[in-house]
């Protein structure tokens, strides 16, 4: 080989190698490219396949919440149609209310067995029963209306005076439960049998948000949201529990205060008639006429049985 060749054999294989270098290169670039692509398609399915299933999720979620909704829209239905037939201890509360209306000559619209369906955002809708509600130019009232018979408590302690009594519903309640503290009551009565002389005492006891002060709270803030909704201003609604059941033994608080409002416990029709006294102080704030009627109309497309007292209807409506 001449000594002029030797450089061009040189040219030449790295002319070769760097041909060779680029296309093992492009090579890889191409395999790179390809993976990448795969990559990215594999992600953009399994994008295309979250979204279907949370769309499928979702739309699961929505029929369900909508079955549940229909299903408690007929459970409503099916109560109002019930409490149309006006139960016997609604009958006694109500004469009560409307005597004391006729007493104190006050012109009111009391709407008896007000049912609707409560939805609370992300939560299982459920209904929500008034027994009564009053309303007048001076002030509204809702009503809670137990019919216990038997023994009643209401908020108020036992004390050494009542051993009998507080021996029975320490003995109904879980070993080292705390002391009772209002709101609570405490219904103690007869337990049907066959055999009378074998009767034996029901006792139950209902706190905090299962006593009937917590409840009519609860059913006050509920029909303010309802009103809300309607695009009605809700009036300030005072609230009561009214033990109806004359032949029952009631010992109650006269009122349960808590976050600066106050419930009033009634057991007779003269506490029902000094609490609608109260709506009736000077210098409360006067609901307006155009409200009570919109408000009474959103009742009776509820249902609820409506009963006019006074100038703007008769007794006989009740």
């Amino acid at each position: 080989m001449s000594a002029h060749a030797l450089p061009w054999l040189i040219v030449t294989a790295l002319s070769l190698i760097l041909v060779a270098g680029a296309l093992i290169v492009r090579r890889m670039r191409a395999r790179d490219a390809s993976r990448l692509s795969e990559t990215v398609s594999a992600h953009e399915r399994a994008l295309v396949d979250q979204r279907v299933e949370h769309e499928d999720v979702a739309a699961k979620r929505a029929r369900e919440h909508d079955a549940a909704i229909e299903a408690e829209r007929s459970r409503v239905e099916a109560l109002q149609l019930r409490l149309a037939q006006r139960p016997s201890w609604e009958r006694k509360s109500l004469h009560d209310l409307v005597k004391a209306c006729e007493s104190l000559g006050v012109d009111a619209v009391i709407a008896t067995n007000v049912v609707f369906l409560h939805e609370t955002s992300g939560k299982t809708p459920f209904v929500t029963e008034i027994d009564h509600v009053v309303l007048t130019e001076r002030g509204c009232l809702i009503i809670e209306s137990k019919n216990w018979s038997g023994a009643v408590v209401d908020g108020v302690p036992f004390n050494d005076s009542q051993p009998v009594l507080r021996s029975i519903v320490q003995q109904s309640r879980e070993r080292g439960a705390p002391t009772l503290t209002p709101p609570f009551a405490v219904h103690i009565s007869p337990r049907r049998t066959k055999e009378k002389h074998l009767g034996q005492l029901s006792v139950r006891i209902h706190s905090h948000d299962q006593s009937p002060v917590q409840q009519v709270r609860s059913q006050s803030r509920r029909l303010a949201a309802l009103l809300a909704s309607r695009k009605i201003a809700s009036p300030f609604f005072t609230t009561g529990v009214y033990y109806s059941n004359s032949t029952a033994t009631v010992t109650h608080a006269p009122t349960f205060e808590r976050d600066g409002s106050t419930t009033y416990v009634m057991s007779t029709p003269g506490e029902l008639e000094r609490v609608l006294r109260l709506l009736l102080k000077p210098g409360r704030n006067v609901v307006n006429r155009s409200e009570i009627e919109r408000i009474s109309e959103i009742f009776r497309g509820l249902h609820a049985d409506m009963c006019i007292v006074g100038s703007a209807g008769t007794v006989a409506d009740c």
